[in-house]
């Protein structure tokens, strides 16, 4: 066998090859989550790096947009004293 027939055989495993229920879980889910950001990615040119900066982004884009409503003076309408 050559080496890189070799390395996919030992990158791959099949989760009943597993030691425990741990590891066939997070070979699943390790599988699973792979598959989705592949397809979901596909085309995409910053890839896997959009799935971090996306929320990022938004996070930045609200942060500025509810500092700026907020930092005015709101009057105290419930103030009774």
């Amino acid at each position: 066998m050559s080496d890189q027939t070799k390395q996919q055989e030992t990158r791959s495993l099949p989760a009943t090859f597993a030691k425990n229920e741990f590891e066939k879980d997070a070979f699943i889910l390790r599988q699973l989550v792979t598959k989705d950001f592949k397809i979901k990615y596909r085309r995409s040119v910053l890839g896997v790096a959009w799935s971090v900066l996306n929320p990022l982004l938004m996070m930045i884009v609200m942060a500025i947009v509810f500092s700026t409503i907020f930092a005015r003076d709101v009057p105290a309408v419930f103030d009774r004293g």
